[in-house]
Protein backbone atom coordinates (compact mmCIF):
# COMPACT_ATOMS: atom_id res chain seq x y z
CA UNK A 1 0.00 0.00 0.00
CA UNK A 2 1.94 3.01 -1.31
CA UNK A 3 1.01 6.68 -1.17
CA UNK A 4 0.96 8.40 -4.56
CA UNK A 5 -0.25 11.88 -3.57
CA UNK A 6 -2.70 13.75 -1.36
CA UNK A 7 -5.24 16.52 -1.83
CA UNK A 8 -3.73 20.00 -1.57
CA UNK A 9 -5.83 22.50 0.40
CA UNK A 10 -3.98 25.70 -0.34
CA UNK A 11 -4.17 28.22 -3.15
CA UNK A 12 -1.69 30.88 -4.22
CA UNK A 13 0.50 30.36 -1.15
CA UNK A 14 4.25 30.30 -1.32
CA UNK A 15 5.55 26.95 -0.08
CA UNK A 16 9.32 27.00 0.29
CA UNK A 17 10.46 25.74 3.71
CA UNK A 18 9.36 22.20 2.80
CA UNK A 19 11.57 22.30 -0.29
CA UNK A 20 14.47 23.89 1.58
CA UNK A 21 14.34 21.06 4.14
CA UNK A 22 14.33 18.53 1.31
CA UNK A 23 17.33 20.25 -0.28
CA UNK A 24 19.29 20.34 3.00
CA UNK A 25 18.72 16.63 3.60
CA UNK A 26 19.86 15.80 0.06
CA UNK A 27 22.95 18.04 0.42
CA UNK A 28 23.97 16.46 3.75
CA UNK A 29 23.56 12.96 2.35
CA UNK A 30 25.33 13.52 -0.98
CA UNK A 31 27.87 16.08 0.20
CA UNK A 32 28.85 14.81 3.64
CA UNK A 33 27.82 11.19 4.02
CA UNK A 34 28.41 9.19 0.85
CA UNK A 35 31.38 8.24 -1.24
CA UNK A 36 30.95 9.29 -4.87
CA UNK A 37 31.55 5.68 -5.92
CA UNK A 38 28.40 4.46 -4.13
CA UNK A 39 25.48 6.84 -3.71
CA UNK A 40 23.21 4.14 -2.32
CA UNK A 41 24.99 3.75 1.02
CA UNK A 42 26.32 6.30 3.50
CA UNK A 43 29.79 5.64 4.89
CA UNK A 44 30.85 5.73 8.51
CA UNK A 45 33.16 8.70 8.16
CA UNK A 46 34.07 11.31 10.77
CA UNK A 47 30.94 13.32 10.02
CA UNK A 48 28.66 10.30 10.40
CA UNK A 49 30.33 9.12 13.61
CA UNK A 50 30.43 12.58 15.16
CA UNK A 51 27.10 14.13 14.23
CA UNK A 52 24.78 11.16 14.75
CA UNK A 53 22.70 11.15 17.93
CA UNK A 54 23.97 8.79 20.61
CA UNK A 55 21.60 8.23 23.57
CA UNK A 56 24.61 7.72 25.89
CA UNK A 57 25.85 11.23 25.06
CA UNK A 58 22.47 12.86 25.58
CA UNK A 59 21.96 11.09 28.90
CA UNK A 60 25.41 11.99 30.23
CA UNK A 61 25.89 15.34 28.49
CA UNK A 62 29.43 14.20 27.64
CA UNK A 63 31.01 13.53 24.26
CA UNK A 64 31.89 9.88 23.65
CA UNK A 65 34.99 9.56 21.46
CA UNK A 66 36.25 6.13 20.40
CA UNK A 67 38.36 6.49 17.21
CA UNK A 68 36.79 4.55 14.37
CA UNK A 69 33.43 4.28 16.10
CA UNK A 70 32.45 7.61 17.68
CA UNK A 71 34.16 10.87 16.72
CA UNK A 72 34.03 14.32 18.30
CA UNK A 73 30.50 15.73 18.36
CA UNK A 74 29.42 19.38 18.21
CA UNK A 75 29.42 21.20 21.53
CA UNK A 76 27.19 20.82 23.44
CA UNK A 77 26.45 17.22 22.48
CA UNK A 78 22.72 17.94 22.69
CA UNK A 79 23.06 19.58 19.26
CA UNK A 80 23.35 16.09 17.76
CA UNK A 81 19.59 15.78 18.28
CA UNK A 82 19.29 18.42 15.53
CA UNK A 83 22.21 17.37 13.30
CA UNK A 84 21.09 13.73 13.25
CA UNK A 85 17.71 14.83 11.87
CA UNK A 86 19.40 15.68 8.56
CA UNK A 87 21.35 12.43 8.18
CA UNK A 88 20.30 9.12 6.61
CA UNK A 89 21.60 5.57 6.48
CA UNK A 90 21.17 4.94 2.76
CA UNK A 91 19.45 6.23 -0.36
CA UNK A 92 16.13 4.49 0.34
CA UNK A 93 16.05 5.83 3.90
CA UNK A 94 16.52 9.32 2.47
CA UNK A 95 14.05 8.87 -0.39
CA UNK A 96 11.29 7.46 1.82
CA UNK A 97 11.53 10.23 4.39
CA UNK A 98 11.69 13.01 1.83
CA UNK A 99 8.74 11.63 -0.10
CA UNK A 100 6.57 11.81 3.03
CA UNK A 101 7.88 15.33 3.68
CA UNK A 102 7.00 16.29 0.10
CA UNK A 103 3.48 14.81 0.30
CA UNK A 104 2.43 16.10 3.72
CA UNK A 105 4.67 19.10 4.33
CA UNK A 106 3.17 21.58 1.88
CA UNK A 107 -0.36 21.53 3.34
CA UNK A 108 0.97 21.91 6.85
CA UNK A 109 3.34 24.72 5.88
CA UNK A 110 0.47 26.55 4.20
CA UNK A 111 -1.58 26.30 7.41
CA UNK A 112 1.15 27.26 9.88
CA UNK A 113 3.19 29.66 7.79
CA UNK A 114 6.88 29.13 6.94
CA UNK A 115 8.50 30.23 10.23
CA UNK A 116 6.09 28.36 12.50
CA UNK A 117 6.34 25.33 10.24
CA UNK A 118 10.14 25.27 10.54
CA UNK A 119 9.95 25.60 14.34
CA UNK A 120 7.26 22.90 14.39
CA UNK A 121 9.45 20.57 12.31
CA UNK A 122 12.47 20.96 14.60
CA UNK A 123 10.41 20.65 17.78
CA UNK A 124 8.83 17.43 16.56
CA UNK A 125 12.26 16.04 15.78
CA UNK A 126 13.49 16.89 19.28
CA UNK A 127 10.41 15.41 20.96
CA UNK A 128 10.76 12.27 18.85
CA UNK A 129 14.40 11.81 19.91
CA UNK A 130 13.58 12.39 23.58
CA UNK A 131 10.84 9.76 23.56
CA UNK A 132 13.14 7.35 21.74
CA UNK A 133 15.83 7.86 24.40
CA UNK A 134 13.23 7.37 27.14
CA UNK A 135 12.20 4.09 25.50
CA UNK A 136 15.83 2.95 25.36
CA UNK A 137 16.28 3.69 29.08
CA UNK A 138 12.93 2.17 30.10
CA UNK A 139 13.66 -1.16 28.42
CA UNK A 140 17.39 -1.13 29.08
CA UNK A 141 18.35 -1.12 25.41
CA UNK A 142 21.76 -0.27 23.98
CA UNK A 143 22.50 3.44 24.60
CA UNK A 144 25.42 3.30 22.14
CA UNK A 145 23.20 2.69 19.11
CA UNK A 146 23.64 5.57 16.65
CA UNK A 147 20.42 7.32 15.69
CA UNK A 148 19.97 9.24 12.46
CA UNK A 149 17.12 10.24 10.20
CA UNK A 150 14.39 12.81 9.65
CA UNK A 151 11.60 10.33 10.36
CA UNK A 152 10.84 11.69 13.85
CA UNK A 153 10.30 15.21 12.53
CA UNK A 154 8.38 13.92 9.51
CA UNK A 155 6.21 11.77 11.79
CA UNK A 156 5.38 15.05 13.54
CA UNK A 157 4.23 16.43 10.20
CA UNK A 158 2.05 13.35 9.74
CA UNK A 159 0.53 13.88 13.20
CA UNK A 160 -0.10 17.56 12.51
CA UNK A 161 -1.56 16.76 9.11
CA UNK A 162 -4.02 14.27 10.62
CA UNK A 163 -5.12 16.95 13.08
CA UNK A 164 -5.69 19.71 10.52
CA UNK A 165 -6.69 17.73 7.41
CA UNK A 166 -8.39 14.52 8.62
CA UNK A 167 -10.77 14.40 5.66
CA UNK A 168 -8.19 15.01 2.96
CA UNK A 169 -8.05 12.20 0.46
CA UNK A 170 -4.87 10.14 0.39
CA UNK A 171 -4.45 8.46 -2.99
CA UNK A 172 -2.85 5.03 -2.70
CA UNK A 173 -1.67 2.30 -5.00
CA UNK A 174 -3.00 -0.67 -3.03
CA UNK A 175 -1.55 -3.57 -5.00
CA UNK A 176 -1.63 -5.12 -8.44
CA UNK A 177 -4.99 -6.85 -7.83
CA UNK A 178 -6.95 -4.04 -6.17
CA UNK A 179 -5.20 -1.21 -8.02
CA UNK A 180 -5.71 2.33 -6.73
CA UNK A 181 -7.57 3.36 -3.61
CA UNK A 182 -8.56 6.67 -2.02
CA UNK A 183 -8.83 6.87 1.75
CA UNK A 184 -9.45 9.69 4.25
CA UNK A 185 -6.25 10.92 5.85
CA UNK A 186 -7.41 10.04 9.38
CA UNK A 187 -7.98 6.39 8.38
CA UNK A 188 -4.56 6.12 6.75
CA UNK A 189 -3.05 7.80 9.81
CA UNK A 190 -4.66 5.29 12.18
CA UNK A 191 -3.27 2.38 10.14
CA UNK A 192 0.17 4.01 10.01
CA UNK A 193 0.17 4.58 13.79
CA UNK A 194 -0.92 0.98 14.44
CA UNK A 195 2.05 -0.23 12.38
CA UNK A 196 4.40 1.93 14.46
CA UNK A 197 2.99 0.57 17.74
CA UNK A 198 3.34 -3.03 16.54
CA UNK A 199 6.91 -2.28 15.46
CA UNK A 200 7.68 -0.71 18.83
CA UNK A 201 6.44 -3.79 20.68
CA UNK A 202 8.53 -6.04 18.43
CA UNK A 203 11.73 -4.13 19.30
CA UNK A 204 11.36 -5.13 22.96
CA UNK A 205 11.82 -8.75 21.89
CA UNK A 206 14.08 -8.24 18.88
CA UNK A 207 16.50 -5.33 19.08
CA UNK A 208 17.94 -5.92 15.61
CA UNK A 209 15.18 -3.99 13.80
CA UNK A 210 17.11 -0.74 13.37
CA UNK A 211 13.87 1.26 12.99
CA UNK A 212 13.22 3.95 15.62
CA UNK A 213 9.50 3.27 16.09
CA UNK A 214 9.47 5.12 19.42
CA UNK A 215 10.72 8.23 17.60
CA UNK A 216 7.97 7.86 14.99
CA UNK A 217 5.30 7.62 17.68
CA UNK A 218 6.80 10.46 19.73
CA UNK A 219 7.03 12.71 16.68
CA UNK A 220 3.46 11.96 15.59
CA UNK A 221 2.00 12.57 19.06
CA UNK A 222 4.06 15.74 19.44
CA UNK A 223 2.94 16.99 16.03
CA UNK A 224 -0.71 16.28 16.75
CA UNK A 225 -0.74 18.20 20.01
CA UNK A 226 1.49 21.06 18.84
CA UNK A 227 -0.89 21.70 15.95
CA UNK A 228 -3.82 21.33 18.35
CA UNK A 229 -2.36 24.08 20.55
CA UNK A 230 -1.79 26.23 17.48
CA UNK A 231 -5.41 25.73 16.35
CA UNK A 232 -6.84 26.59 19.78
CA UNK A 233 -4.69 29.71 20.01
CA UNK A 234 -5.71 30.78 16.52
CA UNK A 235 -9.40 30.39 17.35
CA UNK A 236 -8.96 32.34 20.58
CA UNK A 237 -7.30 35.23 18.73
CA UNK A 238 -9.92 35.38 16.00
CA UNK A 239 -12.47 38.19 16.37
CA UNK A 240 -16.08 37.18 15.60
CA UNK A 241 -17.52 39.19 12.74
CA UNK A 242 -20.45 40.42 14.78
CA UNK A 243 -18.03 41.82 17.36
CA UNK A 244 -15.91 43.72 14.86
CA UNK A 245 -15.94 47.49 15.14
CA UNK A 246 -16.78 49.31 11.98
Amino acid sequence: MYIIYDDNNYKNKSIFVTYILIAINVFVYLGLQVDSSNLMESVENNFFNGYCMLPAEILSGKDVVIPGYFEASPHPVYLTIITSMFMHGDFWHLAGNLFFLFVFGDNLESALGPIKFLIFYLLCGVLASLLDISFVVLFDLNTYTRNIGASGAISGIIGGYMMLFPRNKIHLMFNIIFGFLDTPAFLWGMIWMAIQVIGLISIIYDQSSGVAYAAHIGGAIGGFFLVRLYSLRKKKNETPKEAETI
